[in-house]
């Protein structure tokens, strides 16, 4: 019997995290994978100032994380009855290396983002930036603000390009998450004009012609697509070429996208995306849930 890798998303109880099982619920079930559910038991972490070290120690933070475990399956089975669920209480260290470790062994991590919790809430700090420069493989970021009622509907996957390893990577993984949704694709690629003095003021009496950039930036999108796309021939793919930061192209498709898909490391606008201002932007204003694509080691 071949193994089958599991469909892991982390949970803590919050609004975030109960998006992020939906959307994990649909995302095993189109595959036809189980699904792992995750909660990760910090106990040091869980000790707040206006609360007692004694009183917050005395609290069965295990018997509090089964019933979270519980209650999330219970809602990805509601989600899809015909789903494999296992649940798993883990008090194996800080949440980002134990998240890290699944995301090794997972088809796919998901996780939840809102303001609340420690799963959730830690994508608006450093658990987040560890699991996306560590995890050796696909991590999706479910987002609460922005979500329509049912986030796990498939209009469109768009997917940021821009030439790299790292990119074309995403781009494949983009191109499978729609054949599997038999869903379209738009692939995107950002350029900019590099910055001359006295643009901003008209000083320049003779500006400088730029309209090679956009050559080269239409062939790195077409090259990308090219190479890719002969393994997903049914997929319907758009090609969107645009002048402007990528950050903020990547952040307006977004309204329009089911999935936004980008890769952890790249080059150009898309250079450093696991730690930079971009992937920032992103993962926290991105209208729709963003998958993070590392490339295979």
């Amino acid at each position: 019997m071949v193994h089958q890798r599991p469909i892991v998303v982390g949970v803590d109880g919050s609004t975030g995290s109960d998006l992020a099982v939906r959307w994990a619920a649909d995302a095993a079930s189109v595959r036809q994978l189980p699904l792992r559910v995750v909660h990760v038991v910090e106990r040091l972490r869980a000790v707040r100032p206006s609360i007692s070290t004694a009183i917050m120690s005395a609290f069965d933070w295990t018997a509090w994380g089964t019933e979270i475990t519980h209650e999330a399956a219970r809602l990805a089975q509601g989600a899809t009855s015909a789903l494999k669920v296992e649940t798993e209480l883990l008090v194996e260290g800080p949440a980002a290396e134990v998240l890290v470790h699944e995301a090794a062994v997972a088809e796919l991590l998901v996780l939840g983002a809102n303001h609340q919790g420690r799963v959730a809430g830690a994508f608006l700090g450093s658990t987040a930036v560890n699991v996306l420069e560590q995890a050796a493989g696909r991590v999706v970021v479910v987002r609460e603000r922005g979500q329509a009622e049912d986030s796990t509907q498939f209009d469109r996957v768009v997917v940021g390009v821009d030439g790299s390893d790292s990119s074309d990577s995403a781009l494949r993984f983009a191109l499978a998450e729609a054949e599997l949704r038999s869903a379209p694709i738009e692939v995107v690629h950002a350029w900019t004009n590099p910055w001359q003095r006295g643009t901003d003021s008209q000083e320049i009496d003779s500006p400088v012609d730029w309209s090679f950039l956009e050559r080269q930036a239409a062939d790195v999108l077409g090259r990308s697509v090219a190479a890719a796309r002969l393994d997903f021939p049914d997929v319907a793919v758009t090609e969107l070429l645009v002048n402007a930061q990528p950050g903020e192209v990547l952040l307006d498709v977004s309204q329009r996208a089911a999935l936004l898909v980008v890769g952890a490391r790249g080059r150009g606008g898309l250079a450093g995306l696991a730690l930079g201002s971009v992937s920032h932007g992103v993962l926290h204003h991105a209208d729709c849930p963003v998958a993070v694509v590392r490339v295979p080691s």
